[in-house]
């Protein structure tokens, strides 16, 4: 029963995503409505917090599109040195946030870009910053997708915060 309230409640809750003026998408917290793939099905990618009880915390963000015979699917990041996530986890400190996303929209619906960076001896260090470029393809044999990973860079300088990455580097928004 508390399952089919939550889903209700999320469901009433479900906003269409924004463009903002650099191109990047807005995401907010809950159910984003949007096409992903460009297929005219309507798709969701949801953000929800993850509270550590200490100082830092993760954003966690979930892409779900609409498949074959209206299944929901999970959309998977595939990366190129290995491995796959269901979701993808921005780190948070009380400093610096260490990894997060933009979504860009793209000719074939939206493009990912995930900027990320190692932690040093604190949240506080600035370290360099890779940016991960990511695009829809088909999972085969299946006819599900997943967010596979392009290309790859790193920056120059030196970043605290991945956000302030995307915006000088990239002239993407803060989220």
């Amino acid at each position: 029963m508390r399952l089919v309230i939550a889903v209700t409640l999320m469901l009433c809750s479900v906003a269409a995503a924004e463009t903002t003026q650099t191109g990047a998408t807005a995401l907010r917290r809950g159910v984003n409505a949007l096409d992903l793939d460009g297929d005219g099905e309507g798709d969701a990618v949801i953000v929800a917090m993850h509270e550590l009880g200490n100082a830092h915390s993760a954003l966690v963000t979930s892409f779900v599109r609409v498949g074959a015979n209206a299944r929901w699917e999970i959309v998977p990041l595939r990366w190129k040195r290995g491995g796959e996530e269901l979701s993808l986890r921005a780190v948070n400190g009380a400093d610096c946030q260490l990894r997060d996303l933009r979504l860009v929209p793209s000719a074939k619906g939206f493009s990912l870009v995930v900027a990320e960076r190692e932690l040093g001896e604190s949240y506080a260090d600035a370290r360099p910053v890779t940016f991960r470029w990511l695009e829809l393809a088909p999972d085969e044999p299946s006819a599900s997708l997943v967010w596979r990973e392009v290309r790859s860079s790193a920056t120059t300088a030196s970043y605290c915060d991945v956000g302030e990455a995307f915006a000088r580097e990239l002239g993407l928004p803060a989220r």
